[in-house]
């Protein structure tokens, strides 16, 4: 099997998306009640950005935040997954 080596660049990466993923899922229910169907853009954990077109908040963030991840997400309900558990084969 083959050992993979740690990327310290690609752990901070994953653990700052880690961060803005958390973030909008635990204010998704406030973010429902000020920008609902909005795209927000998430830095550092704080909201900074929120527009109708995910373009001008891309742009916004682009301009702003050069070289930096910057979380963007549709403010919608969460999807809920259901399955036929008598359609699945074994």
């Amino acid at each position: 099997m083959l050992a993979l080596e740690k990327n310290p660049e690609v752990e901070a990466f994953y653990a700052r998306f880690q961060i803005e993923v958390t973030t909008f899922e635990r204010q998704l229910p406030s973010l429902l009640q000020r920008f609902p169907g909005e795209y927000v853009a998430i830095y550092q954990g704080k909201v900074i950005a929120h527009r109708e077109s995910w373009d001008e908040v891309a742009n916004y963030t682009r301009d702003c935040y050069p070289d930096e991840f910057v979380l963007i997400e549709k403010v919608a309900p969460a999807e809920k997954i259901s399955v036929d558990m008598d359609t699945l084969e074994g």
